[in-house]
């Protein structure tokens, strides 16, 4: 259970940590009324903020003891910083690529190319596949970290030594890079939205400029780019909105 407050930086600091203190106390009293014990222990808290303000929020309490403050947390598999950043997600998720093609290494002398190509394909590339594409555009570091854990897994699949072509490898092997394979998934869910086939909270967020400009009878110049791209592009105008995420942006 996760208990959140979406705080605008004109407001006072400490406006959402009072917020949820009133939630935390009222779960205590439900608990005490229906005879539930909660581990405070377990209760974390993320203050998610590009900004220092999150060093005068006053703590959250939960039966009299102070509810641990933490740099960054999973929730449904997705590693949430304070910092807005994936470096501990992508992190977890190449340690975790990495563990599978330890386990999968000993088995490249008696396996096919075929049998390995499927077992790569199968459970450790979903690993990475999970979310990571629709986090926006990774930073550099982030892409070779996953790339050269796919290169890892080509060289175990084609069994080549250390040293040859990621080109190459991928080139013989028919298998896309990493980014190659991002802007695929993230084609995929933007074509489900575009055509309503995803739920309809997240098709609405798409803008038609056909809401935004009327519809002319006669010839206009930005007609042709209305035809082409009815869809419009979110207006970013700082490095961080760039940066979050934006399955209509990268395309």
């Amino acid at each position: 259970t996760s208990l959140y407050a979406c705080i605008p930086y004109s407001s006072l600091p400490n406006h959402g940590s009072t917020l949820l203190q009133e939630d935390l106390d009222k779960i205590f009293s439900w608990s005490l009324d229906n005879l539930v014990v909660f581990n405070a222990t377990k209760i974390k808290e993320l203050i998610v903020s590009i900004t220092p303000v999150k060093h005068n929020i006053h703590p959250l309490r939960f039966n009299g003891s102070v509810i641990e403050r933490v740099n960054s947390y999973k929730h449904l598999g997705l590693m949430f910083q304070d910092n807005l950043k994936w470096d501990t997600h992508v992190d977890e998720k190449t340690k975790s690529m990495r563990k599978l093609l330890n386990m999968l290494r000993p088995l490249k002398y008696h396996l096919s190319r075929r049998v390995m190509e499927n077992a790569y394909n199968t459970y450790i590339r979903p690993i990475i596949e999970y979310v990571t594409p629709h986090l926006g555009t990774l930073p550099c570091h982030l892409l070779t970290m996953i790339e050269s854990t796919q290169y890892e897994a080509a060289r175990l699949v084609a069994n080549v030594p250390m040293g040859t072509s990621y080109i190459k490898l991928l080139d013989e092997l028919g298998w896309p890079s990493i980014t190659e394979r991002f802007v695929y998934l993230r084609m995929i869910v933007f074509h489900k939205l575009y055509y309503s086939n995803a739920p309809g909270h997240l098709c609405n967020k798409l803008v038609r400029n056909t809401q935004i400009h009327p519809t002319y009878n006669y010839s206009l110049r930005a007609r042709v780019l209305q035809d082409d791209l009815s869809v419009s592009l979110p207006n970013n105008s700082t490095m961080a909105s760039r940066n979050c995420p934006s399955g209509v942006e990268q395309l």
